[in-house]
């Protein structure tokens, strides 16, 4: 699967970009250039998508394909170009990608000293598939002798209500 997933994201990667930086791709055009199956090409492009390095557009009709288009992000082609650069150990070229495993989550974020698990990433694309939802993580010391954890808490939700009730007001707001 690894092999595959590096595959599509070579071939997004090196496709040309409009003006608004986008290339649409279709699930024919990803089939005639990999010469993958539609399930291997469904597969991958999910698996991009949940670790945001391709944006999908879906529609009826494309079977198939369980996507209409596929358009790299910029977190996909960083990711593509760190890892077709990075060289493990004696790694040799192939078409321009070393033969190594790409990963293909997100690296973990700022403050987790721990890592993430399995059970974390589950609940991380869970959260990110309700877009109806805003989800804000605070990490702090429970105890401090320095602040009040209550009313740091209660503070950084007043912000932030504050600042999703002036954002709803706007034009456009979603």
């Amino acid at each position: 699967m690894d092999e595959i997933i590096q595959t599509v994201l070579r071939t997004l990667a090196e496709r040309p970009r409009d003006q608004g930086g986008y290339s649409w791709t279709s699930g024919e055009e990803l089939q005639a250039a990999t010469h993958l199956f539609p399930p291997e090409i469904n597969d991958a492009v999910a698996i991009l998508e949940e670790s945001g390095l391709v944006e999908v557009m879906r529609y009826l009709g494309t079977a198939p394909f369980r996507f209409g288009g596929v358009s790299i992000t910029s977190r996909g082609r960083y990711e593509w170009q760190r890892t077709s650069s990075e060289s493990i150990g004696e790694s040799r070229e192939v078409r321009g990608a070393p033969e190594q495993v790409m990963a293909v989550r997100p690296p973990t974020p700022v403050g987790s000293p721990f890592g993430f698990t399995d059970i974390d990433w589950e609940s991380v694309a869970d959260a990110r598939s309700r877009t109806n939802e805003v989800r804000i993580v605070l990490g702090h010391q429970f105890k401090s002798h320095y602040f009040d954890s209550e009313q740091l808490n209660k503070n950084v939700q007043h912000m932030f209500q504050k600042a999703l009730e002036d954002y709803s007001t706007r034009p456009g707001a979603i």
